[in-house]
């Protein structure tokens, strides 16, 4: 009965389209679009930015088997790994923190490798929350880098595994705080350690069971009072950016950029880098413009015109 006192013309739907679009025009209707949640999205960059950003902590070098390796500047006793915090995360399990301005980068993508005395980092780029091999033992609990392939296999051998350089070995406990030289033990406690050690790893339960590496964050934060500190991984768009204000301690906020390039492609920005391509000259412009200098000798020629047969 309503409908039929409204004017024909108004229950139309033409009317109605049309009063949408002045409204649009007018600036007075906003358009529906899907949002997206703060801090839930990764960033997208070309690798050059990474290159950049490391320049002041170390040097690129060539590599005969990796192509190109970053080098940092540190101390020469200095691994991996080391000197940082251990975070339990719902997102990805253990997480690595390190306290040098790189960790970022290097502790989460591509992986270290000891050669000749120093470290190496081979870049990469897939984000993993450590590159490391965890194994536990005795009441301590170890873990070293590792390199891995593109399954995230690692591929050191056994004998390599059991060197004592690159091990970071420490009571089971010490995990619930900040790590650093002091915290890890060496001599013989580390060798025993290494040959009575075994893998490590276990179940984390969410929606479903979970293996993950490392211990059980219940032998970490053994208070039964109070449950581990579990966190939760959220996004941060530039590498200086600071993570919110009066933010849920548990969330941790982490710059993890997706890059561009894929594996080859990142490796072929650091080459551009490093080795820029050489401008060839332009011939046409020279020969115009009647310059012969900037030409090879084999191009240091007079021009001489075709001979009639």
């Amino acid at each position: 009965m309503f409908l039929k006192i409204i004017p024909r013309r108004i229950r139309s739907p033409k009317f109605w389209i049309l009063v949408l679009v002045a409204g649009l025009l007018a600036g007075r209707v906003q358009p529906v679009t899907a949002g997206v949640a703060p801090n839930t999205e990764r960033p997208r960059i070309d690798f050059d930015v990474v290159y950049k950003l490391l320049l002041p902590y170390g040097v690129w070098e060539k590599h005969e088997k990796f192509q190109w390796v970053f080098v940092p500047k540190t101390a020469p006793d200095w691994r991996p790994y080391r000197d940082g915090q251990w975070l339990y995360t719902s997102n990805a399990g253990w997480l690595w923190q390190g306290v040098e301005p790189w960790s970022w980068m290097t502790d989460h993508y591509g992986y270290w490798r000891h050669e000749s005395g120093r470290w190496l980092w081979v870049p990469g780029v897939v984000w993993r929350p450590e590159t490391v091999l965890w194994q536990a033992g005795k009441g301590l609990v170890g873990w070293r880098p590792v390199a891995l392939n593109e399954f995230g296999e690692v591929r050191d051998s056994i004998e390599d595994l059991r060197k004592p350089g690159g091990w970071n070995v420490t009571q089971v406990t010490r995990l619930s705080a900040p790590l650093d030289r002091r915290s890890y033990v060496e001599g013989a406690d580390l060798a025993g350690f290494l040959e009575a050690g075994d893998y490590c790893e276990h179940v984390f339960q969410d929606y479903r069971k979970i293996d993950r590496q490392g211990p059980d964050p219940v032998l970490v934060w053994p208070d039964p009072g109070a449950p581990p500190p579990i966190r939760e991984i959220y996004e941060l768009s530039a590498v200086d950016e600071p993570p919110p204000a009066q933010a849920p301690k548990r969330k941790i906020f982490l710059y993890r950029p997706v890059f561009a390039q894929d594996a080859a492609g990142i490796l072929r920005r650091i080459k551009i880098n490093l080795e820029p391509p050489v401008e060839k000259p332009d011939i046409r412009q020279i020969i115009e413009t009647g310059g012969t200098n900037s030409l090879g000798p084999e191009l240091q020629q007079p021009l001489s015109s075709p001979t009639k047969k």
